[in-house]
């Protein structure tokens, strides 16, 4: 499998909430949703298209032709506005908020709707790992952008879980969670502890720039 790095899958993600973004692929390629599995595992992967979906214009380039159809499709998407604000589905980390297998076209109303119904109502939706995405205060200095939308400074979700024990993933950390605390998830997959006194509660315990975490490295991107 051609599995992009997770300090590259990570790197690409958070940029994309920074600036209208295209991303371009010479050959397919795979992102793990599981970073710290050794070798990767295709059932915990998904395609750089599906993990840079609604946020990104993307195309696997083949010719020259391809090259530029993908620049008059990003002329076209950065110009219009393709996020209804933190409520939409499509705001979500979409690759930390377990979907359970399931899969939905969110630009699409008859498949959001049916997310909704799913999840739940977008203040308070509960994935299919357990765990209750609340919508958090608002509270930061970073503005990020999806598809067009500005978002409000430190937009998030504070993840909680009934579990005595739960964990949650992005595409380059492992976090672990006991007890009563809960986590901070923003829309570019960031992750941290709420505040210092959930930190010996709330742990990351592998992340893929430590010495110990398997070192995979991209072929480029």
């Amino acid at each position: 499998m051609n599995v992009l790095g997770p300090m590259d899958a990570s790197g690409i993600y958070r940029d994309l909430h920074r600036a209208p973004t295209a991303v371009a692929a010479l050959a397919s390629v795979l992102v793990s949703i599981e970073p710290s599995r050794e070798p990767p595992n295709r059932r915990a992967a998904r395609t750089l298209e599906d993990f840079v979906a609604y946020k990104s214009v993307f195309r696997l380039i083949r010719g020259d032709a391809d090259i530029g159809c993908l620049f008059d499709e990003f002329s076209r998407w950065k110009v219009t506005v393709h996020c209804d604000g933190p409520a939409d589905p499509r705001a979500l980390p979409l690759h930390v908020f377990e979907l359970g297998g399931k899969r939905f076209d969110l630009a699409c109303d008859k498949d959001a709707n049916l997310f909704r119904r799913q999840f739940g109502a977008p203040n308070q939706r509960k994935d299919a790992g357990d765990r209750v995405w609340r919508a958090g205060v608002a509270h930061g200095r970073e503005e990020l952008s999806i598809g067009g939308r500005r978002l409000p400074a430190g937009t998030h979700w504070d993840v909680s879980s009934r579990r005595g024990s739960w964990r949650i993933v992005n595409a380059r950390e492992v976090w672990r969670v006991e007890g009563p605390a809960y986590l901070n998830a923003y829309p570019d997959e960031h992750l941290r502890p709420p505040s210092a006194r959930y930190r010996a509660r709330a742990r990351q315990v592998w992340h893929a720039g430590t010495k110990n975490a398997p070192h995979r490295k991209s072929k480029g991107h």
